[in-house]
Formats: structure tokens, sequence, C-alpha cells
């Protein structure tokens, strides 16, 4: 019972943080997007700690409570079905130990994403910019490959300064 209630306790917290940083994302409007990728850092955190379905929790309370209480609903909605979920879908592709499925996994996650933000979040996402739709695709993967090495390197640091250190602290 003890580990149950550290998991959700823990989760919880995660959430309430990923939401605050959302909602600063949306005090500053132009912050919203790099926001967005900070909360989803955090939910990775919490896979890295806890386990994927602790951070699935996480992701689905995060983005129900930002839907609620913050002002800009294209940046809730985009946490919820790209960098709050990008994590586990990561997490959960990456333990399939098959590069190749791996990239397409990752790949395919994000362009199914993408092209529901271009039909959806445009105004959004292109806010005051005309971007050509032919640039988006490649840009956007080449961002999203900057991306995914950042968070790849982000939760390297944390499992082996934080992660493991707690845990072995943890069984003493």
């Amino acid at each position: 019972m003890k580990r149950q209630t550290q998991e959700l306790t823990f989760g919880a917290l995660m959430a309430a943080l990923a939401v605050t940083v959302m909602y600063l994302g949306c005090l500053i409007p132009s912050m919203e997007l790099v926001m967005d990728m900070a909360a989803g850092l955090i939910v990775g955190t919490v896979v890295a700690a806890m386990g994927v379905k602790a951070g699935l929790l996480c992701c689905v309370a995060a983005g129900v409570l930002a839907l609620i209480l913050i002002p800009s609903k294209a940046a809730a909605l985009l946490f919820l079905i790209a960098f709050g979920l990008y994590p586990v879908v990561k997490s959960w592709l990456e333990t399939r130990n098959r590069r190749a499925l791996e990239w397409v996994g990752k790949l395919a996650f994000f362009n199914g994403v993408l092209i529901f933000c271009v039909i959806f979040l445009k105004e959004f996402l292109f806010e005051g910019v005309q971007v050509p739709l032919p640039l988006v695709f490649p840009g956007g993967n080449l961002f999203f490959l900057v991306y995914d090495y950042a968070f790849s390197r982000w939760m390297t640091i944390l499992q082996y300064r934080v992660v493991d250190p707690w845990k072995r602290r943890k069984r003493k």
C-alpha cells in the first residue's frame, strides 16, 4: 500500500507542476509551446521514476486539469495529445528493442499529431505567421528529431543522477 500511495502522491504533485508550467506559458503567449514541452518533460520524469502507467495517469490528470484551469485550451489540448502523451509512447516504443520500429513509431506518432494540429489547431500554432504548408512537415520532423534527442538526454541524466540513486537509497 505504501508504494501505491507514493506513486499517487508523486504523480499528483507532478501533474500539478505540469499544469502550473502550462499556465505560466499562457502568461507569455509566445512561450506556450515551450512550456508545453517543459510540461512533457515533467511527465517524462514520472515515467522514469514510477513507470508508464503512472506517467499515463499523470498525463491525463494534467491534461484534464489544464483544459479546465488554463486560459489557452489549444495549449492544453496540444499538451494532452502531443507533449504529455509522448513520454509514454516513447517509453513504450523504446522497450521493444527494435531500433527501426522505434523510429517508425515515433515519427508516425509525431506526424499524426502534426496532421491533427494543422487541421484543428492551425490558428494556435501559426498565429501571425504565414508558413507554407509544404515546409511544415519537413521542418516539423526536423524539430521533432531535435526534441527527441534533447528529451532522451534529459531522461538519461534524470535516470542516472536522480532515479537510480533514489531507488538505491530506498532499498537500504
